[in-house]
């Protein structure tokens, strides 16, 4: 019970794309892009990178497009990522370790923003989640992770880095 599918939502992103889809593919057993309307590369990106590509209207509401992800992943766990996050590659190996035969809900993960080439450490966000687990996304912008069935607090930190760096 280990497996992982990565959810990802996009508009027009090419130019981050890669960066995020590199860092997953050592622990993506399945990569969900819902795109949004790109008219850019982003889609032909995903598609090099054997991403399941579900193309869906935008609402103006981050929350459904997220829900959607959410709703066509098939694997044991979801992580959720935005196009201009990365995974830090090198606690890859911490990860898969941690989900195998876990008891928990979800994993929080330290965000981090990389702003003129400094690391500046964030908060820990709930982005490892357990799928078919009562999760979902509500707000139009600025979207929470929520539980319909259970406690969030059964959900642990991990000392794994998610890296924003702006365009």
């Amino acid at each position: 019970m280990d497996t992982l599918s990565v959810c990802i939502i996009a508009k027009n992103e090419e130019s981050n794309l890669i960066r995020c889809l590199e860092s997953i593919k050592g622990i993506a057993d399945e990569v969900i892009l819902v795109d949004t309307g790109s008219f850019d590369k982003t889609i032909s990106i995903a598609e090099k990178y054997n991403a399941k590509i579900i193309e869906f209207p935008w609402e103006k509401n981050f929350s459904t497009a997220r829900n959607k992800a959410l709703e066509m992943a098939t694997k044991d766990w979801i992580l959720c990522l935005d196009c201009d996050e990365a995974l830090d590659i090198s606690q890859v190996y911490e990860i898969k370790r941690k989900l195998k035969n876990s008891k928990n809900l979800g994993f929080r993960l330290k965000l981090a923003n990389v702003i003129d080439n400094k690391l500046y450490n964030g908060k820990h966000i709930l982005r490892i989640i357990r799928n078919n687990s009562g999760f979902y996304y509500s707000g139009k912008i600025n979207e929470k992770l929520m539980n319909s069935i259970s406690s969030t607090k059964m959900a642990i930190n991990l000392p794994v880095l998610i890296s924003i760096i702006p365009n």
